[in-house]
């Protein structure tokens, strides 16, 4: 059984730690890390807008425009000398390898939320609880671990 007994007057130092219990609690610790990187990048609110991010020098008589981002030059349009309003699309960066990791990073966030809709438990049947003894409140519980029994 993987319950662990945790005494609220021992101090943390006190604290028996096990290769099972470290390698879970870095796991935990990792994937909450993850959640909440993509939950902020998904919850911020960012440009609304398709433009991609440029950084402008204005010098004399020019302007001139650098890309704030790497990749394949996969559409221009414009030649040299053609006028340009504000807001034409000039040209556009090949984005399917950050599309492709932005569909990972969602297939991520949504077994996330299953792991943490998971840790809240429900009765699966109407009954009395047996076994319950061996519960406490500050017990370390495995995955797949029958911690109690429900008799109906």
């Amino acid at each position: 059984m993987c319950l662990k007994y945790y005494d609220e007057t021992k101090t943390l130092l006190s604290y028996k730690f096990t290769l099972v219990n470290v390698i879970c609690d870095v796991l935990v610790t990792l994937s909450l890390s993850v959640f909440s990187v993509l939950v902020w990048a998904i919850l911020i609110p960012g440009e609304k807008s398709e433009k991609t991010p440029v950084v402008l020098s204005l010098e004399r008589d020019d302007c001139s425009v650098k890309c704030a981002t790497s990749g394949m030059l996969v559409m221009k349009n414009f030649n040299n000398n053609d006028l340009v309003k504000e807001g034409d699309l000039l040209f556009m960066l090949d984005t399917t390898a950050l599309e492709s990791e932005k569909k990972n990073l969602e297939n991520r966030l949504c077994e996330l939320e299953c792991i943490i809709n998971g840790a809240k438990i429900y009765a699966p049947v109407s009954g009395r609880i047996k076994d319950s003894s061996e519960l406490n409140v500050g017990d370390y519980v495995c995955s797949g671990e029958e911690v109690i029994k429900i008799v109906p």
